[in-house]
């Protein structure tokens, strides 16, 4: 018999946390035959394949090596090899609440309108004491994820449900071709925004997105994450890849994409951005970080840009 939904972790070099995450999936208040765990190996080159053999007595568990790096293949991989009717991804550093995958099924059989994709709350485990300066707007780039207390549909763009907990009906991820790799983490870059594509596409389709704060996860917040120079590469990756989601949407959409429009809006942020910075600088003011985060984002968004209207990025 098949299983209703499979869940699907993806690792890079994350063997210290991936034990702890997949614990979680194990673990599930779902009856096992109900579920499978799909591990994405992806080109990892540290104790990962150790890690996952201390499950061998998992039934529901598989193992798939993707050898090529980059989170969108290997979470393609993932939906490509899953035999569920939906699809749930947990990010390797994270741990599911028991109910997690019942609690998505739920949302899936007994919400109308149907959603096509559901997540819900992405909730912090600090490593380390979290900083004075790490305002509460940031915390999305450490993937804390707390929209609303009730479930809700999502329709708005600037709303989003993180790759971190996210789950959708197979069927729409062989429609839409599954994920941008062009898009997302590779290596030690800090891309991001492939979930963001993929939600596009499904508001350009009107297909409905559901967060349920229910749907639980705890994510670790390292503690190489709480710098301000790790801030400062976040920003500017998140720069990168608005640019090049800006690009993607442009061909899904057949529209033109002009490159002066943007460079010029790109510039105009950037000088305002550093004005900022000074001031708070000068000032002695606590938004000297976030002012100077946002400084680093139109650069990178700035780069990119560039890159995309030089044929050297598309």
């Amino acid at each position: 018999m098949a299983p209703i939904i499979s869940a699907i972790i993806c690792t890079h070099n994350r063997g210290d946390y991936l034990g702890k995450s997949l614990s979680s999936v194990i673990s599930q208040t779902l009856p096992e035959e109900n579920y499978e765990i799909i591990v994405v190996d992806n080109g990892s080159t540290d104790n990962t394949k150790q890690v996952i053999r201390a499950f061998h007595g998992s039934r529901n568990l598989r193992y798939v090596y993707e050898p090529i790096v980059g989170l969108s293949q290997a979470r393609n991989a993932g939906w490509k090899s899953a035999s569920g009717k939906y699809v749930a991804y947990l990010d390797d550093d994270a741990v599911a609440n028991p109910n997690w995958l019942q609690r998505i099924i739920d949302k899936f059989v007994g919400v109308s309108p149907p959603p096509m994709s559901v997540g819900g709350r992405i909730m912090p485990i600090w490593e380390a004491d979290r900083p004075e300066w790490l305002l509460k707007e940031m915390e999305t780039y450490i993937g804390i994820i707390d929209w609303s207390d009730t479930p809700m549909f999502l329709t708005d763009d600037s709303l989003y449900l993180s790759g971190c907990n996210l789950a959708y009906r197979r069927t729409i991820l062989e429609k839409s071709k599954g994920f941008n790799v062009r898009l997302g983490r590779k290596g030690h870059n800090l891309l991001s925004n492939e979930e963001i594509l993929m939600q596009r596409y499904l508001r350009r389709h009107s297909l409905p997105i559901l967060y349920d704060p229910e749907i639980c996860v705890q994510h670790y917040v390292k503690t190489q994450c709480l710098s301000k120079n790790w801030f400062y590469r976040r920003y500017y990756w998140q720069g990168v890849s608005d640019a090049i989601l800006e690009y993607q949407i442009s061909i899904l959409d057949e529209k033109r994409w002009s490159f002066l429009p943007r460079v010029l809006r790109d510039a105009y942020s950037l000088l305002k951005d550093s004005q900022k910075c000074m001031r708070s600088w000068i000032c002695n003011k606590n938004d000297l970080v976030i002012n100077t985060c946002w400084a680093c984002h139109w650069i990178g968004r700035l780069h990119s840009n560039t890159q995309i209207a030089t044929g050297r990025l598309s």
